[in-house]
């Protein structure tokens, strides 16, 4: 530092910054601020935030237009409820609106998702599982996932005019997109599986070896966390897909609702991996 560079005066410490900066509400802005320095953490929180405001937009929508509301407007004399009726339609549309925004974000960080593909296949060729069918799922996957990225990232970039592309053509792409990522879903069920059953044989080569207990509990805790949260995942989405895909129909707040859970359990993970 300069010696001619002005020395900052210290804040004290009955100053009301410095109750804000030493306060919970710090604590979890830093956090937050840690969660938004990943790209896990920005993936996890626009997924939670932008179907969260997509069902809230929905479901302020089917309250409007319910039949018990459209009695009380009826009722109502003095037109209160008219006009609640009319911020309600507001509200809806302001978080559609920013729910297709958190979304539309989403969507363009994925555009450079297939340079996190490289980076897993070379991790994968390096340090590959040891269990024989783990290793083909996790290249199966690797694959199924560049196919997804590759269809969607082309379908999203005919959608903003970067790429020239008729609606037929858009149509194919993001079908394509989907059935192939129903694959990936439905490999990871699989890999879940046998996950269950390498853990299993584990576990008893463990008991008859000579294993710090206390570590191995640590190691299961993880395994278990990570288990259960991609089954989460799994299951929100591939119930979606087949919404998406047009071979169920689903209400419309379902979209929001399942994609708000699935976001939520990554969410949750990356607030305790960025913990202090």
């Amino acid at each position: 530092m300069s010696a001619s560079a002005p020395v900052p005066a210290p804040i004290p410490s009955t100053s009301s910054l410095a109750k804000i900066f030493s306060s919970p509400l710090d604590d979890r802005i830093a956090h937050l601020n840690r969660v938004l320095s990943t790209a896990s953490g920005i993936d996890s929180t626009l997924c939670f935030v932008g179907y969260g405001l997509s069902f809230v937009s929905v479901s302020l929508n089917n309250l409007r237009t319910s039949q018990t509301f459209r009695k009380i407007i009826a009722q109502d004399g003095k037109g209160t409820a008219t006009g609640v009726a009319a911020k309600l339609a507001d509200a809806a549309a302001s978080a559609k609106a920013a729910g297709t925004m958190f979304t539309d974000f989403r969507t363009a960080m994925r555009l450079w998702g297939l340079l996190r593909i490289w980076a897993g296949a070379k991790a994968t060729y390096l340090n590959p599982p040891k269990d024989g069918v783990l290793k083909l799922l996790a290249w199966s996957q690797m694959g199924s996932m560049a196919a997804y990225l590759a269809f969607e990232n082309t379908y999203y970039l005919m959608s903003k005019g970067v790429l020239k592309g008729t609606p037929e053509v858009m149509g194919r792409r993001i079908k394509a997109a989907l059935w192939v990522f129903l694959a990936y879903l439905v490999l990871d069920f699989v890999r879940l599986g046998r996950v269950v059953q390498v853990r299993a044989a584990d576990k008893q080569k463990a008991k008859s070896e000579d294993v710090d207990e206390k570590a191995l509990k640590a190691q299961l805790a993880d395994q278990d966390r990570a288990w259960y949260r991609s089954l989460q995942v799994d299951l929100a989405y591939f119930i979606l897909t087949w919404g998406w895909t047009g071979t169920i129909s689903l209400p419309e707040w379902s979209y929001g609702l399942g994609g708000m859970i699935a976001g939520y359990a990554n969410f949750k993970e990356a607030l305790r991996v960025t913990k202090a």
